[in-house]
């Protein structure tokens, strides 16, 4: 008599229908994207894929969807969309507000998304496990070069101190990288 075994179920990932027009070039970003349940981006200056935490506000809770792009233009910060990866300059993408859906969704700065990038900010603020409050990062507009330095420095600090993060991600991909400061 067999003996069935029981496995768990595969993940779903829910892949955009138009995955097959966009270069392939993107497809390993649009899968690090679609595995992760937090924020996945394109960061030119480093050239890779990196996860970054979601963001709290001054009193310790997470920054409401509707209010993340307005936080991250309070911090000069922008959030680039996978072009970076064939153009090789910044790309900002794009933060809708959904009337209907009530959702924020960020996607491709190209009105046909070329690239597939596509995070649904609103279901990331429920299901994300990595969240910093920033307090290192000024809240007046500096240069892309003094952020850039930042990122460079927290992923620095973040490789040495692996061992040290409490929160990392079970469906993170292995090059990517988990911007966060412990303190």
């Amino acid at each position: 008599m067999p003996i069935a075994l029981l496995l768990p179920p595969l993940p779903i990932v829910p892949l955009n229908p138009d995955i097959l027009s966009i270069d392939v070039i993107f497809h390993p970003c649009i899968v690090a994207q679609c595995m992760s349940n937090d924020l996945v981006i394109y960061m030119c200056d480093l050239g890779q894929i990196i996860t970054i935490t979601y963001p709290l506000g001054p009193n310790g809770v997470r920054i409401v969807p509707g209010g993340i792009f307005k936080w991250m233009e309070r911090h000069g910060l922008v959030l680039e969309c996978f072009c970076a990866l064939m153009s090789g300059q910044p790309t900002p993408a794009c933060f809708v507000n959904e009337y209907l859906s009530r959702h924020t969704i960020v996607h491709c700065h190209h009105i046909d998304n070329q690239c597939g990038f596509y995070l649904n900010v609103t279901n990331i603020h429920v299901m994300t496990l990595l969240e910093s409050a920033y307090w290192h990062i000024p809240t007046t507009s500096y240069t892309s070069e003094f952020i850039s330095q930042f990122i460079r420095t927290s992923a620095n600090f973040i490789a040495a101190s692996n061992s040290r993060l409490h929160c990392q991600s079970q469906h993170a991909m292995p090059h990517t990288t988990h911007i966060t400061v412990i303190a």
